[in-house]
């Protein structure tokens, strides 16, 4: 009896094909996070807040950055210390976030010391503050204008962003719109031990069932 052993290209397709299947799968790529983040629905879907809600948010057709609405916080007294409006997400590695941000508009009246506050909450309970002051250059008022978050994200990459809030503004009413985070959300890799357990037994079959017994002469 002779014993025939698998070629060498057979073992390395088997090689190939385990740590292929051994390594999750991302079944998306990059993707919106953020659901109605223009406000188009005509009300805040999408969007959580307290209960209750000292400073309360609402859909307005009265200002919009793009479309028909966004969402509009009164000036109502001295603005509380949590976000009142706000929206939780799959988590998503920091590393693999290609747009982070939101337009704002501010009306004129007095800005008070912190023009715009978010709040970026990440998987581990960790939450970082984003503030632009009033006395910041590239803060505006009556103008629509960009944040880019992507700077503040930029220190915590080795993190997964959950969710984003945001903080009513101090003395003064804010238009908010066109809230945008785009990633790669964390995937549960599908079940692969079936898969594995028939590599293993193909492996077995190569090695083991090429053998032929011979005639003897």
């Amino acid at each position: 009896m002779k014993t025939r052993f698998p070629s060498l290209k057979t073992f390395a397709l088997i090689l190939s094909a385990t740590v292929f299947l051994a390594h999750p799968v991302h079944a998306q790529g990059w993707v919106e996070l953020i659901t109605n983040g223009g406000f188009e629905t005509g009300d805040l879907t999408g969007w959580s807040s307290p209960v209750p809600n000292p400073n309360p948010w609402s859909a307005s057709a009265v200002l919009a950055h793009t479309g028909n609405y966004s969402a509009f916080n009164p000036a109502l007294n001295t603005a509380v210390g949590q976000t009142t409006l706000y929206q939780l997400f799959s988590p998503t590695p920091v590393s693999s976030i290609t747009n982070a941000g939101f337009w704002y508009y501010h009306p004129a009246g007095a800005p008070g010391t912190v023009g715009l506050a978010t709040q970026l909450v990440f998987s581990d309970g960790t939450t970082v503050q984003d503030t632009l002051y009033a006395t910041d250059p590239t803060y505006h008022m009556n103008a629509w204008a960009y944040r880019n978050l992507l700077p503040t994200l930029s220190t915590h990459t080795g993190l997964q962003l959950v969710g984003i809030g945001f903080f009513p503004k101090v003395l003064g009413s804010q238009f908010l719109d066109d809230v945008s985070i785009v990633g790669i959300p964390e995937d549960v890799p599908e079940p692969r031990a079936a898969i594995l357990g028939c590599l293993g037994l193909l492996s077995i079959g190569c090695a083991f069932c090429v053998n032929k017994v011979r005639p003897t002469r």
